[in-house]
């Protein structure tokens, strides 16, 4: 790769970036997974329709993850799962905190006095056991798809470079092997006509 390709290339996103963007977005996501949970939980404490446990266990951390993935594309694979953690954690935090208010504010000093009680305990486990390791998967795949479809400015430009010096490399190999062939062709014609000199006359 010669100078003037090194100069084209975009210099890498700081690190700076990366955290900042993990953290939004896995703030955003968290929050949206959180959401859903407590909706499909404790349908009577929420003005959103109320939606299918599963959906909200299985489909909605692997799709935040997923957008996630897609949107952390540009840097390296660990900042998505990075984010994934985050995602859980922050989605968890806003859980435990809803169900836990009266608790926490005091106006509840008993938990069994909490409504619906065993319910909110169940959500809590269920969302600490399947949260994570499906918002990581998502975020797998959202980067993989990323990555594929959606690539960077800097992935694309190192593509358009890997292609040109494939081409570069490609011709040199090619009039390499021309070259050698000529010079194979031209060493046999010599051998041919030294050995013709030095046959004997036929007699007759």
């Amino acid at each position: 790769m010669d100078q003037e390709s090194l100069r084209t290339i975009p210099k890498p996103k700081k690190r700076l970036y990366a955290v900042l963007h993990s953290i939004v977005w896995g703030t955003a996501s968290g929050i949206i997974v959180a959401n859903f949970f407590f909706s499909a939980f404790f349908p009577e404490f929420t003005p959103f329709p109320a939606l299918d446990v599963g959906i909200a266990i299985l489909v909605v951390p692997a799709f935040c993850g997923f957008i996630m993935g897609i949107m952390l594309n540009e840097y390296e694979m660990r900042i998505a799962i990075y984010a994934s953690f985050l995602m859980t954690m922050i989605s968890l935090a806003f859980i435990f905190v809803t169900v836990f208010l009266p608790i926490i504010t005091g106006t509840v000093t008993d938990i069994v006095q909490l409504a619906s009680g065993e319910e909110q305990r169940q959500a809590l486990v269920l969302s600490s056991i399947f949260v994570l390791p499906i918002s990581v998967i998502g975020g797998i795949f959202g980067k993989a798809f990323g990555d594929v479809y959606l690539p960077s400015d800097e992935e694309r430009t190192l593509r358009r470079m890997l292609a040109k010096d494939t081409k570069l490399w490609h011709r040199l190999l090619q009039k390499y092997f021309e070259k050698e062939i000529e010079e194979e062709t031209v060493e046999e014609e010599e051998v041919e006509e030294n050995s013709s000199e030095m046959e004997p006359p036929e007699q007759g």
